[in-house]
């Protein structure tokens, strides 16, 4: 293979490549390119300037073979040079699977993520009876290291850069792996997904099931017995042990009738409408979230001030309300029953007022009747900003497009 000048057309060239179930080589001369760091430096860091001489100290180091890898620990930030080097490889390998990984697969691929695990199952799972449910769990070890490299071995014909990231594995790149934290890389989550396409692949080929996963968490779709739910249990957990080393963690087999959580929605069967599939948000999740951001108590309706935010200003006592809601509300936008965020909105409004009422050594009661003397009688503030009027208006459940 030919290095192409331009590293982002050689990318498509893996891609190519990799359709047509071939090996790819010569993968760790890219790594010096510049521009493949320049562009992994500003997905990283949209808004700050290219510090070109930490890309070419790299570059350099790659050249003579000395580039290695700080250890990462649970408590710690990963080291920035070994932050761009992940988004590197992670442009890299995603070129190289994104054609391979299954359409039932939905974390590290583009244009797929929770949002599209639900729909899959809520489109497709008609008929299902039980369903299987739980997580993949396992301790990483140099075990895991090797089958990991075995298998990216199928793909990539290059020592170096097998041995480039067997050196991030030792250094603990995927040690503490969570979904929705924030020190997990990209290429952490690629690094599992490539792991646990043998756990598609398996499914795919050997039993006559639905199923979805998102990163390690999976669900599978039976027509059928519960004995034959059962069954199909054991020769996954056989598989997990036995290929991957791996095991099943808070695994349960539920019938279709009944709630059955997945990426902190749940999801049934909709008896009243075509035995179609329902998904919902769990009243629990919504509870949580309103403690958790301290709001109050969801079901009793005990509203709380926020007396942590009160060293900030009105505003961003607003936008921080704002923000949150609006969050929650994108996550839960796929659910049937979305309304159920309004008793939450209404809550978080009061905490609103309160919060503000105890900043101001007042009510809130005289702090609605001010807010409200604008747009229509909603809660806003008007913020005066070089000779120009600004309002903001505290987020309704309404305001936001399902």
């Amino acid at each position: 293979m030919n290095m192409a000048s331009n590293p982002f057309q050689q990318l498509d060239v893996y891609l190519k490549i990799s359709r047509k179930n071939k090996k790819l080589k010569d993968c760790y001369r890219l790594l010096y390119h510049k521009e493949l760091w320049n562009k992994a430096y500003t997905n990283l860091y949209p808004n700050t300037n290219i510090d070109e001489k930490i890309i070419e100290n790299i570059i350099e180091r790659l050249r003579h073979g000395t580039y290695r890898f700080f250890p990462i620990r649970q408590t710690s930030q990963i080291n920035f040079q070994d932050r761009l080097m992940f988004e590197v490889l992670n442009m890299m390998l995603q070129k190289i699977y994104e054609p391979i990984f299954s359409e039932h697969s939905h974390c590290s691929i583009k244009n797929r993520n929770y949002h599209t695990a639900l729909l899959d199952i809520k489109d497709n799972w008609r008929g299902i009876t039980w369903c299987i449910h739980g997580e993949i769990g396992g301790n990483w070890s140099p075990i895991h290291f090797q089958i990991l490299l075995n298998l990216l071995g199928q793909k990539i014909e290059d020592r170096r850069f097998l041995l480039l990231i067997h050196d991030a594995l030792k250094c603990g790149v995927l040690n503490g792996w969570k979904i929705n934290e924030t020190q997990t890389s990209n290429f952490s989550k690629l690094l599992l997904n490539i792991y646990l396409h043998e756990f598609d692949s398996f499914i795919g080929y050997h039993l006559n099931v639905k199923h979805v996963r998102f990163a390690n968490i999976f669900v599978i779709g039976i027509v059928g017995t519960k004995e034959s739910a059962r069954k199909i249990q054991f020769l996954i957990s056989e598989f997990l042990m036995d290929k991957l080393h791996l095991s099943e963690e808070k695994t349960l087999i539920t019938h279709i009738e009944k709630e059955i959580p997945f990426l902190g929605y749940e999801f049934t069967l909709n008896k009243q409408w075509n035995q179609s599939i329902m998904i919902k948000i769990p009243a629990k999740s919504i509870q949580t979230f309103a403690s958790k951001n301290g709001y109050g108590n969801l079901q009793n309706f005990t509203v709380e001030p926020r007396r942590k935010l009160t060293n900030l200003s009105d505003t961003e006592i607003l936008l921080t309300y704002n923000k949150e809601l609006e969050i929650i509300a994108n996550y839960y936008k796929l659910a049937d029953n979305f309304h159920i965020l309004n008793k939450l909105f209404y809550l978080a409004e009061r905490s609103f007022l309160k919060t503000i009422a105890f900043k101001r050594r007042s009510t809130s009661k005289k702090v609605a009747m001010r807010m409200r003397r604008y747009q229509q009688g909603r809660l806003c503030l008007v913020q005066h900003k070089q000779g120009n009027q600004i309002v903001h208006t505290f987020l309704k459940l309404k305001d936001l497009k399902k």
